[in-house]
């Protein structure tokens, strides 16, 4: 029969499997055990996926060792670091050209830096001399290398236009706005036999470039001739206070431009060329064709690299003694001219970092000055 819609539940399962009953009398609940679950299928097995190409990196080189202590420094009266939108400007060009100092030993190996270069006495007369390179970034380098490593602040002979108010060239941006107040800070001086003199005997370092703006502003072909005159008029005046001459070398700076138009084809070009002569026409000259006109081209950084030669002593040498003044001279003219020579094979053919791309993406990973050759 059809249960009752009033029977319990258990009353329901019990009709369900067919067990009579007596109305009224209650049926133990019978639970059923459930079958098992069936088993999972087994999982697809796993397809290799195949993983892109990666093509091996060339291991960067590692960093660089550390720094060798410096000298305490004495009391530098000048401050290296930047103080102008301009010196920012030349801090950055040093980044670029990552420049890298070297001396010549006694027993005329190379040495990297110039800590180890003989230097007499602080008070004592130094006159540093070598080849310009065109533009002149050098001087700011090597004013800046000497001070921050030997506390020797080179006072440097400059071309007089350098130290103008107004530049003769207005307005052309040249030379460039806070050049005269940044070489004023270094205690630069416009190139005459009288300040030359005059520093020398009051103890100073000078820096001194005989080609001054004749090899700043080198014509098309002529990278790294030295444009001196033939007096040895310099080692007269400094034979005079008993001064120390230190030839030095650079390399790297006639190469990081590529001249379009030079000095020469500017000064015969049709309306710049009036302009320009008549700008120049009355500033002063202290080697033939030392015109001030700056060439016109496209930067093409390079490594700069510096050479600080064997120290020659005056002490000794009579100021009136011509034979003897032009030897020194020739002495110290064939070590400048030696000392690129020998920075170019014996340093840059040797320098892993010689490329500007590879130097400037190491420099930037490891926030530090590309290291030099083993020498």
């Amino acid at each position: 029969r059809p249960p009752s819609r009033r029977e319990p539940a258990a009353s329901l399962l019990s009709a369900a499997n067919g067990t009579p009953r007596p109305h009224g009398t209650p049926i133990p609940l019978v639970l059923l055990p459930l079958p098992p679950p069936p088993p999972l299928p087994p999982p697809p097995p796993l397809l290799p996926i195949p993983l892109p190409q990666v093509l091996p990196l060339s291991p960067l080189p590692p960093p660089p060792p550390p720094l060798r202590p410096q000298p305490a420094a004495a009391a530098a009266s000048v401050d290296p670091s930047p103080a102008s939108p301009f010196e920012v400007w030349l801090q950055g060009m040093r980044r670029l050209f990552s420049p890298l100092f070297y001396s010549v030993r006694a027993d005329g190996a190379l040495e990297r830096g110039v800590l180890g270069l003989a230097l007499p006495a602080a008070g004592s007369p130094v006159l540093f001399v070598g080849n310009h390179q065109l533009f002149g970034f050098d001087g700011p380098l090597l004013v800046e290398e000497l001070l921050r490593e030997r506390d020797r602040l080179l006072r440097p002979m400059v071309f007089p236009p350098l130290l103008a108010s107004e530049s003769p060239l207005a307005p052309l941006p040249y030379p460039l706005p806070g050049t005269a107040a940044t070489f004023e800070r270094f205690g630069a001086t416009k190139v005459s036999a009288r300040g030359l003199y005059a520093a020398l005997a009051r103890g100073e370092c000078v820096l001194l470039f005989p080609g001054g703006a004749r090899e700043v502003f080198k014509r098309k072909g002529e990278q790294y001739r030295l444009f001196w005159g033939e007096d040895a008029d310099f080692v007269r005046l400094a034979a005079r206070v008993n001064a120390t001459i230190v030839p030095f070398s650079g390399l790297g700076g006639d190469e990081s431009f590529s001249l379009a138009l030079d000095s020469d084809e500017l000064l015969s070009a049709p309306l710049v060329g009036d302009f320009f002569r008549q700008r120049v026409g009355t500033l002063p000259s202290f080697v033939p064709g030392d015109v001030f006109v700056p060439p016109v081209g496209a930067l093409t950084p390079q490594r700069h690299y510096f050479l600080f030669g064997a120290p020659v002593d005056l002490t000794g040498v009579e100021p009136s003694d011509r034979e003897t003044c032009a030897s020194v001279y020739d002495e110290v003219r064939a070590a400048v001219v030696g000392g690129v020579a020998r920075l170019r094979r014996e340093v840059r053919e040797r320098d892993g970092f010689r490329d500007n791309f590879k130097r400037t993406a190491w420099e930037a990973v490891y926030d530090a000055q590309a290291p030099g050759p083993e020498l």
